[in-house]
């Protein structure tokens, strides 16, 4: 699990995350419209995917809801990794964030446990 709370380190989530899955073309970024300034770590986080050639596919995600049409629209975009973006509701729900990851995983959508990315905010 990669723990993350500045925007700043954005870009080397997504390189970590590159090397951890090389040969994924195209990653699911989960992210919390209701974030404080959650478009300055997209924006971060789209120029460093960007750079690595790297698809993004992005899903918002206001509570737990919203988390299986999140995660059924990132198996049906054949994501091969997932990075979420800090937020304290995915800190509180990270069980099931990871659960939805297995399922996907087992939908022959890869998503080793080292390919998913949590970052959370600690108070």
């Amino acid at each position: 699990m990669i723990r993350s709370s500045t925007a700043s380190s954005q870009a080397k989530r997504v390189e970590l995350l590159h090397e951890m899955v090389p040969a994924a073309s195209a990653i699911g970024v989960l992210a919390n419209p209701d974030f404080p300034d959650v478009e300055r770590p997209l924006k971060e986080v789209e120029e460093a995917a960007r750079k690595l050639g790297l698809v993004l596919h992005v899903q918002k995600a206001r509570s737990e809801n919203d988390f299986d049409r999140a995660f059924a629209t990132f198996v049906n975009q054949k994501v091969s990794a997932i990075l979420v973006l800090s937020d304290a509701l995915f800190l509180t729900r990270r069980e099931q964030i990871i659960a939805l990851a297995a399922l996907c995983a087992s939908r022959d959508l890869f998503l080793s446990k080292w390919s998913m990315c949590l970052a959370s905010r600690t108070p």
